[in-house]
């Protein structure tokens, strides 16, 4: 009986720590902000190099919202499809892979103004950078 308290104690405390470990939204805002902060500090941004990088970041923001609701929108359209046996669920999965696609594309244009922000050398250090990760 020891043993099992023992051990939904540890379970307990195991479970809590990683729940107050996660971090919120006010967190994850917050290590946006210091994650451009790195990125100036590192590239040597202008002010209003910043400026313009944070509308850009504003406006993929907006837009990848608003693609990531209609996808989740077709995805549940996709699975009361597919649970009913509609052949219509093929349509459904073609038009998230398409939406799917289009996140993608959209990223990669987001990383392109980026980059034309850049001067070459903020270019070249920024590749550099992201080679290293990789």
């Amino acid at each position: 009986m020891a043993k099992r308290t023992l051990a939904a104690v540890v379970m307990f405390v195991v479970c809590a720590s990683a729940v107050w470990a996660h971090p919120g939204n006010a967190q994850r805002r917050m290590d946006r902000r210091d994650h451009l902060a790195r990125i100036a500090e590192r590239l040597e941004l202008t002010p209003s190099q910043i400026e313009a990088i944070r509308e850009i970041r504003e406006s993929q923001r907006a837009k990848q919202r608003e693609l990531r609701e209609e996808m989740k929108s077709v995805a549940v359209q996709y699975r009361d499809l597919r649970d009913a046996g509609d052949p219509g669920a093929d349509r459904a999965m073609e038009r998230l892979r398409a939406l799917r696609d289009e996140s993608r594309a959209r990223r990669l244009a987001g990383r392109a103004d980026f980059e034309r922000i850049l001067t070459p050398e903020q270019r070249d250090r920024i590749r550099q950078h992201r080679g290293k990760r990789q």
